[in-house]
């Protein structure tokens, strides 16, 4: 077989014809061969000295055959490669050479000719193997889908998804590792399951910019601190922005969430004029704590929309200025004044509470007078619906969510880290936000007459 001078270069072939030299002198000499390596054992055992002669001489460019080695029968007998006249075999010696298999050298083979040797491997397709007798699937087209392993799958099927799960439930990464060492028997590394939960950067940006339904009859907005480690190291407060709507349906659905240093009602309009460039147009009743100037920034952003301060934020923030000797009586006087069932009974009810509180505590008949106009929007609403308005308890449970997500985490390594880890645990929430508020047909036919020519048409599941 005549072999391309090609196939290594100079400083190679002098190495191999140095080794080649040395086992054709240890073959020579008879040493003992039980102390070799099994390949280099077998070359000793099987070359002959013509073999050897044949591969030193030609400086590595020709070789004989000499290792046994099986082929599938060829449709054509048209040589593939340049052959020595002396190595040169009739038709009747090639199908005795696919029939009978044949002894070579394969290492000395050229690029080109390993290649035929691959081509002809992978065309015993389906061919039961003479060694070990199993059939062997080739599939030269790329038309066979592995039906328990995909292509280019590294891991198993919902392996993913139950990291993610875990993950959602406030388990850190390191909790991850244990549990699925001690389900499983298996070793991850935490490195893993953040490279998992890195491919969740892209859905929570894609969520964060989803368009919106044009209207929502009550959206509770409301911000809760987490701790998180800025650009410099240094760990500070940054302020959860959440809104929560619900829709015409009377579902609840998250809107929004954004991050900020700080909880402001100037960043408020910014989060506000995000829902507006998303296509959320018109509001009904936007329910919020008692932030100073917060109510000024929903109108801006929605100047139609009634603004509903949440009575258990304005009555504990009352109590902080009463002792707790005086702390029941003025929560039943507050009490009475918006559990009255006209905006008239209220106003009479808030008069008589001055007349006994305001000289002991007059900051809180000053605050409620100042505010009285945003607090008295539930009493446009039969009382079933004023129970869904006059608190954001709807969204302080979804705040309850976030710090029990974040009570192994006291501290997130980033803003987007934050913004992530918080997506993920509200999505676990909201699996269970099935179900219409309380009294929702209520509060629907009361809005289509009170927010008449605002209210989408027709109303579809």
């Amino acid at each position: 077989m005549n072999m391309s001078p090609k196939v290594r270069p100079l400083w190679m072939r002098l190495l191999l014809m140095f080794g080649t030299s040395l086992l054709w002198a240890y073959k020579t000499l008879h040493l003992p061969r039980f102390i070799l390596p099994r390949d280099i054992k077998s070359v000793v055992n099987n070359w002959t000295n013509e073999m050897f002669w044949t591969l030193i001489k030609s400086r590595f460019t020709e070789a004989s055959i000499d290792q046994t080695c099986y082929f599938k029968m060829p449709i054509s007998f048209k040589p593939k490669a340049q052959v020595a006249p002396k190595f040169q075999m009739s038709e009747k010696d090639i199908k005795l050479f696919y029939t009978q298999g044949f002894l070579g050298p394969f290492d000395a083979f050229s690029h080109d000719e390993m290649m035929d040797f691959k081509k002809e491997v992978l065309a015993l397709e389906n061919e039961k193997s003479k060694a070990y007798g199993w059939a062997t699937p080739r599939d030269r087209h790329g038309t066979f889908e592995p039906q328990l392993i995909a292509k280019h799958q590294r891991r198993l099927s919902g392996f993913d998804e139950k990291i993610l799960a875990l993950y959602a439930k406030g388990m850190t990464t390191r909790d991850i590792q244990d549990v699925v060492k001690e389900l499983y028997g298996v070793d991850i590394s935490p490195t893993l399951v953040s490279e998992i939960t890195a491919d969740l950067d892209a859905e929570v940006t894609a969520w964060r910019q989803r368009r919106l339904e044009a209207v929502w009859p009550i959206v509770y907005l409301d911000g809760i601190v987490v701790q998180v480690r800025g650009e410099s190291g240094r760990v500070s407060q940054h302020t959860m922005y959440v809104a929560l709507g619900v829709n015409v349906l009377g579902k609840k659905e998250l809107l929004g969430l954004w991050l900020s240093e700080t909880e402001g009602a100037k960043f408020w309009l910014n989060c506000l004029t995000d829902l507006k460039n998303r296509g959320l147009s018109d509001i009904f009743i936007v329910c919020v704590d008692g932030l100073t100037g917060f109510a000024e920034a929903i109108r801006v952003a929605y100047p139609q929309a009634k603004v509903q301060l949440c009575i258990v934020h304005l009555v504990r923030a009352a109590l902080k200025y009463v002792t707790d000797q005086d702390s029941k009586p003025v929560a039943r006087g507050l009490k009475k004044i918006y559990q009255s069932a006209t905006v008239a009974e209220a106003e009479q009810e808030l008069e008589r509470f001055a007349e006994v509180w305001e000289t002991k505590y007059p900051t809180i008949v000053k605050q409620w007078r100042l505010k009285w106009n945003d607090i008295i929007t539930l009493f446009d609403f039969p009382p079933p619906i004023r129970k869904a308005i006059y608190t954001t308890n709807a969204i302080e449970s979804v705040n309850s969510v976030i710090r029990k997500f974040t009570r192994n985490r006291k501290i997130y390594p980033s803003e987007e880290s934050a913004l992530k880890n918080v997506y993920m645990a509200i999505r676990e929430a909201s699996i269970k936000w099935t179900m219409p508020i309380h009294h929702w047909k209520q509060a629907l036919n009361h809005f289509a007459i009170l927010f008449e020519g605002r209210m989408p048409q027709p109303i579809t599941p």
